[in-house]
């Protein structure tokens, strides 16, 4: 199920532009054209803040995990054989597998937080961009913006399948599958990351060359 306020990554309707034009303020009855826009700002908010402290806490709990020398928990998401798996677990002990079942537990909550923020941080670039005029750079936004709800899936499936690894089953084909769905997971947040870092930088470029006189391109 997608997000509410994600929906439109998936859909080709009109979206709401955020952050706002002064002309855009008002609707044609009378209420603000910006509501929406504005509970899309309170929810990357919360999501926002839960992802970041959500990461500290997972940090926090993989550096139990590898003290010592130990693999932390990416590894075990990369193990990708049956053999890999047997050495990290060599190295975790009973107590490392129980710590990287507590991380695989919160990190559920962790995909869900990560997934909406930067879905909807993608979304918020693409309506400042369409605001300002910069199509060009608007355009991939929806398509991208699906991407970071993806990889929370493959998150999900993947963390369901190192929990199962962990009882000591799904020893077959489990570690490379969950390797696949790792990377997927990795390549998706990447290009999403990699859009926003240069959506931002380019906007800043056309903003300045505009305050400039000079036009956009």
């Amino acid at each position: 199920m997608v997000p509410p306020h994600c929906a439109d990554a998936t859909s080709t309707g009109p979206a709401v532009a955020w952050p706002q034009t002064p002309a855009e303020r008002d609707g044609a009855n009378g209420e603000p054209i910006g509501s929406t826009a504005m509970t899309r700002r309170r929810a990357m908010w919360v999501t926002g803040v839960a992802t970041v402290v959500l990461f500290a806490v997972l940090a926090i709990v993989d550096a139990s995990i590898r003290s010592g020398g130990a693999p932390g928990i990416v590894a075990y998401e990369l193990a990708g054989s049956t053999e890999r798996v047997a050495v990290i677990f060599g190295h975790w002990g009973e107590s490392g597998r129980d710590a990287a079942a507590l991380s695989l537990w919160i990190d559920f909550l962790f995909l869900a937080a990560y997934g909406i923020f930067l879905c909807l941080a993608v979304l918020a670039v693409r309506d400042a961009a369409r605001a300002r005029g910069f199509d060009q750079l608007a355009r991939p936004a929806t398509v991208i913006a699906a991407l970071p709800l993806a990889a929370a899936a493959f998150d999900a499936l993947e963390n369901a399948g190192l929990l199962v690894m962990l009882t000591g089953r799904g020893q077959g084909r489990g570690p490379m599958l969950v390797t696949l769905l790792a990377s997927a997971k990795f390549v998706l947040l990447a290009i999403t990351l990699i859009y926003l870092l240069v959506a931002a930088a380019t906007m800043v470029r056309l903003r300045l060359r505009q305050a400039d006189g000079e036009p956009a391109r």
